[in-house]
């Protein structure tokens, strides 16, 4: 009997204490996981199990181990919270999936599956929330027993790594439950992300495939070790086919034996336009004799569906479309009744994309015949678009996403600021951008005689510093998930494997090179590291200690006061360089895979085998950004450049789950990729919060379109191929909230800005309101308007379209009247007094404190060397409360806000009522400008007090400390009806070039999909 065994039944007693504790409606506390009570107890019942089975009684020892071990897990388990998806629907009809007939389904697929999760250690919760959201997509999906022709087109979106898989695996189960006897998923357009899609597939659907994926070994595996169907198992149950394989992608020459109509068959394809056309043809060739569709029901599960997929050609009319885009359709075409599901984590493009009708020319497929081209054409459907319904994922309370790294607005998100390293800034000599056009050296942005580099261009010839460090952090994280390997291994959560990723230039010869110049600097470390003195002052040891002092030290001894509350992991104890890491570095090192996965670099490949531990710094393009899962996941040197929100996101191959190792993350990228992962990030985070208000007032998908067309960061953030290059956009401000939270820290610009801002307030009529803390000022759209042309210190805030935007509502009787305020901080605990005869307010005022940032903290190198503060702690809000924007409210709305706050609030969420509440409580004539005078002494110290680095930037800055900052945030009401203010979009071409800039992530070279 082994360790796990004891350890899964110490899990189940665990739980039992547990049901008992929710029966007596008491409350889960800490007090519970460390009950001696209950630990005795459980003793006695492990005493009483090894008697039954007549094995050994652990020893206390043993039993501690084991114990321990399981509390770990238990509590992680049940310490993960996760919010139920949400979804808009077209229809609101009810759904054909009854209560009753789910209750006549046999689900043998989907209940196998959620016993498979229960086995790899998933929460109970985790699971439950994966039956009920897949449920609920099963319900929005097309009768498969359904006389009627159908098409059915859904999207289903959540965060970047956060567990989409799982929940289309679900849907898949369940879809073969329900009677879809063909299924296929098309699984990016990378052959390493179709091999990962189809290992998984084969894992948690089929229960049979490739075993060992290095030796080639076949057998059961995954859901097949649960419960076995087919003629090897339970015969009463039809076992799904798979004719794709680990080495083969679908191929018009496949046997009938190996892929049948008539049988159950799930595909995993990559979206290569020959592939998909070799579908497209075998499927017709398997027609009945007069007839020209397939009459069951077909589901097609499009995962990264905002890549390849979309018809980039759409706006020049309906019969026009992208290759891949065409094929796909033409596939649909062929099912009288069929489900197009759409899975991603960046839905702009797909909510943007063109909704053209169905075409009047065929859509041709050519082919060849016995040496004879020939070609066949096929109807197509009419779009991709998801206009039946969106379901909306959330990730459980575990994961680690973009709010945790980059700017979030939302105050219940802890930012792990040290997880991000100081920018990197030296790697233009390495990887440049341009290069002079006469000596071919590498040339910084701006400089004169340059050209844009060539994948041809010899580099990089030299490894920047900051990749130097970068590996040694990897060596160092593998050490230190080493030393408590024993800790975690026997854990179900243990994660064996590590990996880095180098993320630097599209160019396939450059990540080449780059992989050598790796593989050098890694057998240079490994060999010092062999031959030299551990105490040795100048030896490679006291190097990586000052790595360790660097990037370390801080977040390994404090990760658990950056975690939420909420955040249980025990696994994630404090370890010593001396003591722990020190003596793990040689093994640490040893048995590193350098590998270049791209095009050019066939040989190398990823590849994570459960039996074994592997160690990878792998060095990608665009095979690694989209999709892809890394395992083991630690180190991330990122400094590649693209402007677009999909493709940013899609590179976060670092955000998701971490058991045991989050204090081991560390991403080095560049400022302006922070910056653009801040815009992206709060972004994300507000069409979230649209997409939860449009349900809650029962919304459609169509209503979502319209406020992600019209949303000012997406048009700033969105490829203008999928805006078809509008020079004229229109852009809706309504229940938005914009708000200034970077800041420009210069002498001669706040001194003048400072001087403009009393000038102007002198001039104006300000009035008290003691119960809300402020001075306002009563005002029309012109009187806002010249507060927003002062001259500021505001750095990336931009405002699109604004004015025309409140004109126009102007026009409609709408945003008449505007309510300026300027928080007095009356009650404030630090006490900064800004007199009235220096602001020119009617009275004293208390100013607004907002720190500068920590020495770990990602904004430190910005405000050191770039001169910008961003406001940032736990969330980068320059608002000091919710409430701000009741300015234009009445005490008795103030009150009823507050009634509808507490009446949906869940026990144990934010107690704060958030901003968004009360701009729902104004009328559409008002909008509030709330202004928010900042201490600047205080922009010079650290959340943890005094900094003498900072107070030193001030003197070397000659910043007057005396003067204040000032900072808006504009609020908006509901504004019902179609209103967009005229936005002029600069056109710029989309980077496609092959040469220059960022490519488009849908326009790939014709050789990967073409194949």
């Amino acid at each position: 009997m082994n360790q796990r065994f004891y350890t899964d039944k110490i899990i189940e007693l665990l739980d039992n204490e547990l049901q008992e504790l929710r029966a007596r409606n008491e409350p889960l506390t800490r007090a519970f996981f460390d009950n001696p009570e209950i630990q005795e107890q459980i003793k006695n019942q492990v005493k009483a199990i090894a008697s039954i089975f007549k094995h050994a009684v652990p020893s206390d020892e043993h039993f501690r181990e084991y114990y321990i071990l399981a509390l770990n897990e238990f509590k992680g388990n049940n310490a993960t919270d996760i919010l139920p998806s949400i979804s808009l629907t077209k229809s609101k009809n009810k759904t054909w999936l009854s209560e009753e007939r789910a209750a006549q389904i046999d689900w043998h697929y989907s209940e196998r599956y959620f016993r498979y999760l229960k086995s790899l250690g998933r929460s109970q919760k985790i699971i439950a929330e994966a039956r009920r959201s897949s449920l609920e997509v099963l319900k929005k999906i097309g009768d498969p027993e359904a006389d009627n022709a159908f098409y059915i087109k859904g999207m289903v979106f959540g965060s970047v790594q956060s567990g989409k898989t799982t929940n289309f695996n679900a849907v898949i189960n369940g879809a073969i439950d329900l009677g879809y006897p063909l299924i296929i998923v098309l699984s990016g357009i990378m052959e390493d992300l179709r091999v990962q899609t189809q290992l998984r597939v084969e894992d948690e659907v089929v229960g049979y495939g490739v075993i060992d994926v290095e030796k080639g070994n076949f057998g059961f595996k995954g859901v097949g070790e649960i419960k076995k169907f087919g003629e090897l198992g339970d015969n009463a149950i039809k076992q799904i086919m798979i004719p794709t394989s680990q080495h083969a992608d679908f191929n018009i020459n496949i046997k009938r034996t190996e892929f049948a109509i008539n049988h159950k068959n799930v595909l995993v394809c990559k979206k290569n336009s020959r592939v998909l056309a070799n579908l497209v043809l075998w499927l017709s060739d398997q027609l009945a004799e007069g007839q020209n569709k397939h009459d069951i029901p077909f589901l097609l599960i499009d995962d990264e569906a905002d890549n390849a997929s979309l018809n980039n050609m759409g706006h020049k009319g309906k019969e026009y479309a992208t290759t891949i885009n065409g094929n796909i359709r033409a596939l649909l075409g062929l099912f009288k009744r069929k489900t197009y599901l759409g899975y991603t984590a960046t839905p702009f493009a797909n909510v943007l994309q063109d909704r053209n009708e169905t075409p009047l020319t065929k859509w041709p497929i050519s082919y060849k015949e016995a040496g004879v081209t020939r070609e066949k054409r096929f109807d197509l459907v009419d779009n991709l678009a998801p206009d039946d319904f969106v379901e909306l994922l959330f990730p459980p309370s575990i994961y680690v996403g973009a709010k945790h790294f980059f700017e979030t607005r939302l105050s219940e998100i802890n930012k792990i600021e040290p997880l991000i390293s100081p920018p990197v800034n030296d790697y233009h000599n390495s990887f440049p951008s341009r290069v002079f056009k006469d000596t071919e050296q590498a040339a910084k942005p701006g400089e004169k005689d340059t050209r844009a580099s060539k994948k041809t261009d010899i580099f990089p010839r030299f490894l920047p510093e900051s990749l130097k460090d970068a590996i040694r952090c990897f060596v160092i994280s593998t050490a230190l998930r080493l030393s408590r390997r024993p800790e975690m291994v026997s854990s179900k959560l243990y994660q064996p494997h590590n990996s880095m990723l180098i993320h630097i230039s599209r160019f396939t010869l450059w990540q080449n090179r780059t992989k050598e110049l790796v593989k050098t600097f890694v057998e240079e470390l490994t060999t010092r590291l062999n031959t030299e003195l551990p105490d040795g002052k100048e030896s490679v040891y006291a190097e990586l200690e000052l790595t360790w002092i660097r990037h370390y030290a801080h977040i390994v001894q404090n990760i658990k006061s950056y975690l939420p509350d909420d955040y249980e992991d025990d696994f994630l104890t404090p370890k010593d360089y001396h003591k722990d890491i020190r003596s793990n570095l040689l093994t640490a090192i040893t048995g590193i895979q350098v590998v270049a996965i791209n095009s050019d670099n066939t040989s190398d490949a990823l590849v994570y085998n459960k039996k074994s531990e592997k160690k990878y710094i792998a060095i990608g393009g665009n095979k690694l950004s989209r999709g892809f899962t890394l395992e083991g996941l630690t180190i991330n040197y990122f400094i590649r450049n693209t402007d677009f929100a999909d493709t940013l996101l899609q590179m976060g191959r670092w955000f998701g789950y971490r058991p045991g190792y989050l204090d081991c993350c560390k991403l080095f990228t560049t400022s302006a990729n922070i910056h653009k992962f801040d815009t992206v990030s709060v972004t994300v985070e507000e069409l979230e919060e649209t997409f939860k208000e449009i349900n809650k007032k029962d919304g459609r998908p169509k209503d979502f379109e319209i406020r992600v067309r019209d949303n000012p960061k997406v048009i700033k953030l969105t490829r203008n191929s999928i805006l078809k290059n509008a020079e004229s956009i229109n852009v809706n401000y309504s229940m938005g909230m914009e708000q200034s939270t970077k800041f420009w820290i210069n002498k001669n610009a706040i001194e003048t800005a400072w001087t403009g801002f009393v000038e102007h307030i002198k001039r104006l009529k300000w009035e008290e309101d003691k119960t809300k803390d402020v001075f306002f000022h009563s005002t029309d759209a012109a009187g806002l308007f010249a507060f927003l042309e002062l001259q500021n210190t505001f750095y990336d805030f931009d405002l699109p379209g604004v004015r025309e935007y409140i004109e126009l509502c102007n026009a409609n009787g709408k945003l008449v009247s505007w309510k300026i305020g300027i928080r007095k901080n009356s009650g404030a605990r630090e006490v900064v007094l800004l007199a009235s005869s220096k602001s020119g307010l009617p009275g004293n005022i208390n100013l607004t404190i907002r720190r500068g940032p920590r020495e770990q903290a990602s904004g430190r190198y910005d405000f050191l060397e770039n001169n910008i503060f961003r406001v940032s702690d736990k969330s980068a809000q320059i608002i000091t409360s919710g409430s701000d924007f009741g300015l234009t409210l009445n005490d008795d709305q103030m009150v009823e806000v507050k009634k509808k706050f507490l009446a949906r609030r869940e026990a144990g969420s934010a107690t704060n009522i958030p901003d968004k509440d009360y701009r729902l409580a104004m009328n559409d004539q008002e909008g509030t400008l709330m202004i928010y005078l900042i201490d600047t002494k205080h922009v010079f110290t650290s959340p943890d007090g005094a900094d003498k680095e900072l107070e030193a930037r001030a003197v070397e800055l000659g910043i007057d400390t005396t003067i204040p900052l000032f900072g808006y945030a504009l609020g908006f009401p509901e504004i019902k009806g179609d209103f967009g203010g005229n936005y002029v979009r600069v056109k710029q071409p989309d980077p496609i070039t092959p040469e220059e800039g960022e490519e488009e992530e849908d326009e790939f070279p014709e050789e990967l999909l073409e194949g």
